[in-house]
């Protein structure tokens, strides 16, 4: 990022381009080793240099407007220098209190730290990040939420680092307390990352590097496309004592490990060691690490030892495992992964309510057979071809809705009357499909159950109380 404060400037007017009759100025800055390019036309010039003259700056030291023979090239060269030596002239009169127009004309708010900082800091003084501030008598005092960029994350950890004064003391709006102040009180954020270059520069805002020693208070962190290492992203971990719910998506993770040891620099050898020296994140309820590149469950995430909701979709994990240490897991999402053998899963994930298989490539539940936990099951887009294949689900005592569809076994005649018969007196509690089971599929089942027991040898008295809807024979 651009710091004109520390500088050095250097502005040029190197090059022209005409087009459609439009004649272009490339304006080249450079701050620092931040180089970049804004074009103007004479006009936007003209129309900066009379706010300019409100700030002091001589009413004739612009070049003046020709309106005969405007597009002489030797001309055109002519004025490009002169502009030239305006820029430089008027920037470095007014570059210790610079005025509005003359850093937006120069695109400072885009590329310059003390800028990023300003817009910021009005965003905080004007509420535009929600604050939940109560009453004196012990209420909460913390700012909502918000959502920022790396950019501004940067900004904010070379802020701290030097004690700089602010670019205008008189307007409050713009002072870096009511930054500092809302990192301390925020709650929730949001940490939007690219991995395109900024505007005409060749800042990548995903190679900023960035830290969390500011914040104090947060409890929901939600990093989209970034990339998350030590070199990039420091004190992470000073939050592990306040981290209620935690996602990182879309950044290119290939283990659980560089997100929850980010600030440790580490070995897979060393995670075992790491789980019982004070790196384990405690308050840590939720976590969502969906849209990356993992391809196992490492035996870091015992680093959350009471976590309750997991969230590894769309990834490219095989196998189920490392999840036997979070006794709290109640829920998890593994859809969208190559997931194939799901034996003796309940020797794996323990007392799951909600689990999500769906989009992987299972042929048969039986391996669900014990999961006696599990409320809602999602095993939907899998190769599940047969009744047999799905027949397990129907013996989960606490079951309250399933997904099988689609699967191949949707095929089957009778698909749904013959899943719901293996549910019994409950089937009128389930939810197949997202549909819940209508009086007429009931009564169905009813007399599916009433053929079964005839044709069993059965006495009719057996289905007493086990009809759904509490029919009676």
């Amino acid at each position: 990022m651009a710091n004109h404060q520390v500088g050095p400037v250097t502005l040029t007017i190197p090059e022209v381009v005409t087009d459609d009759g439009v004649t272009m100025y490339l304006v080249h800055v450079e701050v620092g080793e931040v180089t970049y390019q804004v074009n103007h036309r004479y006009s936007e010039f003209e129309a900066m240099h009379y706010k300019l003259v409100e700030e002091g700056v001589e009413k004739d030291l612009l070049p003046p407007k020709k309106l005969i023979g405007n597009k002489d090239p030797a001309f055109i060269m002519k004025r490009r220098r002169d502009l030239e030596s305006y820029l430089q002239t008027v920037y470095h009169f007014l570059e210790k209190n610079m005025p509005s127009a003359l850093a937006e004309f120069l695109q400072f708010p885009v590329y310059d730290i003390h800028y990023v900082l300003q817009d910021l800091a009005s965003q905080c003084h004007e509420g535009d990040l929600r604050t939940e501030d109560q009453t004196d008598d012990g209420s909460s005092n913390s700012v909502s939420g918000s959502s920022w960029t790396p950019l501004q994350m940067f900004s904010i950890s070379e802020r701290l680092k030097s004690p700089c004064p602010p670019l205008n003391t008189e307007d409050k709006r713009y002072d870096f307390t009511n930054v500092a102040d809302a990192c301390c009180r925020l709650d929730k954020l949001t940490i939007t990352g690219s991995k395109e270059k900024l505007g005409s520069s060749e800042l990548v805002p995903n190679e900023l590097k960035f830290d969390f020693l500011a914040f104090k208070s947060l409890t929901e962190l939600c990093l989209d496309n970034l990339v998350i290492n030590p070199a990039n992203i420091s004190s992470l971990g000073i939050l592990r004592n306040t981290l209620v719910n935690m996602s990182a998506s879309n950044c290119n993770l290939a283990c659980i490990s560089q997100l929850l040891l980010c600030d440790t620099v580490h070995t897979e050898d060393d995670v075992q060691a790491l789980l019982t020296s004070g790196h384990s994140w405690d308050a840590l309820l939720k976590l969502n690490i969906s849209h990356n590149q993992l391809q196992s469950i490492d035996s870091s995430l015992r680093l959350a030892p009471n976590l309750m909701d997991l969230n590894l979709s769309s990834n490219s994990i095989s196998q189920i495992a490392n999840l036997t240490g979070l006794p709290h897991l109640r829920n998890i999402d593994l859809s969208n992964n190559k997931i194939k053998d799901i034996d003796d899963l309940h020797t794996k994930i323990g007392q799951i309510t909600s689990l999500s298989l769906s989009q992987n490539k299972i042929r048969t539940l039986h391996g669900l057979s014990k999961l006696y936990s599990v409320t809602n099951l999602d095993v939907s887009h899998n190769k599940l071809r047969t009744l047999a294949d799905v027949s397990t689900v129907t013996s989960l005592p606490c079951i309250e809705k399933v997904t099988l569809s689609p699967n191949k076994v949707n095929n089957e005649v009778d698909y749904r009357l013959k899943v719901l018969e293996g549910y019994g007196g409950r089937c009128g509690e389930v939810v197949l499909d997202s549909t819940t089971t209508t009086q007429p599929e009931m009564d169905k089942v009813s007399v599916l159950m009433a053929l079964s027991v005839a044709r069993e040898g059965k006495h009719p008295t057996s289905l007493f109380g086990n009809l759904p809807g509490n029919h009676h024979l």
